[in-house]
């Protein structure tokens, strides 16, 4: 009898998972190549292995957004909340439902994976989620440079509050609409410092070579219903005293 339960312990601890080795490595190989059939294990793995390794790579095999977003936010490694980070930001960008890539946004907390949303999600509302959660003003003039959706790049633009990243923008920037309403955005504070400087003639440049009414790019967006002197590129006109300050 004895000797029959001996070979049963045996033979069963023979027969032990990968994912159970003592060796972290050994178990962070393993998980990788878990079936689908396994994601109990695999969540398991991603939310209690004592080792970082080991929930990292489970977490690579996670798409549960609040799931993951639960990681991102309480793990105690940086390097498994980065790569939680990381899916979410793949879903937002990738995924075909609305309401499930906002809700990946949502579980995003680093600046750079939400300009990384903004710039590339095919989904206005992820895009829009993404702009809205960022405050970082060099983070934001990137979306407003490297997006190729005007009205993401106008969200962005009414984001940013400092004039020097403004100015910089309206400089730079080659799309005209965007730059003339960098000029115009937040009053005088931008326009005074262009009139008094050498970058007058550069900007007056941009504002001549606008064409068309920006009323479709500009009249939606909260943050530019009050342009003030500026008001007028609302219907396609260019007022004297934008460039004259």
């Amino acid at each position: 009898m004895a000797e029959t339960t001996l070979k049963t312990l045996i033979e069963r601890f023979r027969s032990k998972p990968e994912w159970q080795s003592a060796d972290p490595a050994v178990r962070a190989e393993a998980v990788l190549r878990l079936p689908s059939s396994e994601h109990d294990v695999v969540l398991a793995l991603a939310r209690e292995d004592a080792d970082p390794r080991v929930r990292r790579a489970a977490v690579k095999k996670l798409s549960e957004g609040p799931v993951l977003a639960g990681i991102a936010a309480s793990d105690a490694d940086p390097g498994v909340r980065d790569e939680a980070e990381g899916r979410l930001a793949h879903m937002a960008i990738h995924e075909h439902d609305e309401a499930q890539a906002k809700a990946a946004v949502a579980g995003i907390r680093e600046a750079r994976n939400l300009a990384a949303v903004a710039k590339a999600a095919p989904l206005a509302g992820a895009r829009e989620a993404a702009i809205r959660a960022l405050a970082d003003p060099k983070l934001l003039a990137s979306v407003v440079r490297d997006s190729g959706d005007i009205p993401t790049r106008l969200l962005a633009l009414g984001r940013i509050e400092d004039g020097a990243t403004l100015l910089a923008l309206a400089l730079k920037v080659e799309q005209k609409s965007v730059a003339v309403a960098a000029v115009c955005w937040r009053g005088q504070g931008v326009r005074d410092s262009v009139v008094m400087g050498h970058h007058h003639g550069r900007l007056k440049d941009a504002l001549d070579e606008v064409s068309g009414p920006l009323s479709p790019l500009l009249v939606p967006l909260p943050r530019f219903a009050h342009l003030g002197p500026c008001r007028d590129l609302r219907d396609g006109h260019i007022p004297p005293r934008i460039v004259a300050g």
